[in-house]
C-alpha cells in the first residue's frame, strides 16, 4: 500500500523538521505537532483495518516510537 510508505516518509520528514525547529519558535512546532499527530491517527486507522502485521511491512514501529520519544519535549498539544 503506498500511502503506508508515503506516510512513513512524511512522519520522518516531519519529526525530522520538529528535531531542528527551534524551541521559541511555537507557531511551528504547533503546526509540525498538529501534522505529525494527524498523520499517525491515519496511520492508526490503517492498522485497525489491515492489521497490524501488513502495516508492519511498511512501518518499524519500535524505530518511530524511538524518533517520537526524541522530539516528545518539542511536540505541543
Amino acid at each position: 500500500m503506498s500511502f503506508l510508505l508515503s506516510a512513513k516518509k512524511e512522519i520522518d520528514d516531519l519529526i525530522e523538521d520538529l528535531r531542528i525547529t527551534e524551541n521559541q519558535n511555537y507557531n511551528r512546532r504547533m503546526k509540525l505537532t498538529y501534522l505529525i499527530l494527524n498523520l499517525l491517527a491515519v496511520v492508526n486507522q490503517s492498522v485497525k483495518t489491515f492489521s497490524k502485521e501488513y502495516a508492519n511491512e511498511y512501518f518499524d514501529f519500535d524505530d518511530l516510537k524511538m524518533k517520537l520519544s526524541s522530539v516528545q519535549t518539542k511536540m505541543l498539544e
